[in-house]
């Protein structure tokens, strides 16, 4: 957030830049965007993340782990799911990464990074732990926001 002297300082350098087009151009963009940071900054206050834990889940994830996520996916009600993916020209985009939230009662949650081209193979117990896993988060009785 700017101080008041320099959020006047900006303005006045707006309404007075003496430059040629390009660089008039630039200048205002850049003096715009600091004017609109201030604003945003004056309104809105900070974002603040609720409590949570991050697992990045893939071939070198232990058992344990899984397990342990398991039992709070289980117990857990609500997720969020999004997905990214790899752009690979002229071909279909590569799914990369299943990212779920597991929210836990008391405004805690779970942040699972799930590296889809970095899992176990199918005849691997990690493997029929995370389909476990999955099996159970969209299971009809839990809620899913996209």
């Amino acid at each position: 957030m700017l101080s008041e002297e320099e959020y006047q300082d900006t303005k006045r350098q707006l309404h007075n830049i003496t430059a040629t087009a390009k660089l008039r151009q630039k200048i205002r963009r850049i003096l715009l965007k600091k004017l609109k940071e201030h604003e945003y900054a004056t309104k809105f206050i900070p974002f603040e993340p609720l409590p949570h834990i991050q697992f990045f889940i893939n071939r070198t994830t232990i058992e344990p782990i899984l397990q342990q996520i398991i039992k709070a996916v289980t117990i857990s009600t609500e997720f969020t799911i999004d997905i990214e993916s790899i752009n690979v020209y002229k071909l279909r985009n590569e799914l990369a990464l299943i990212q779920v939230q597991v929210i836990l009662p008391y405004d805690y949650s779970l942040a699972l990074i799930i590296e889809v081209c970095h899992l176990s193979s199918v005849n691997h117990v990690n493997f029929i732990l995370m389909n476990e896993l999955f099996r159970i988060a969209f299971s009809p009785d839990k809620i899913i926001y996209i």
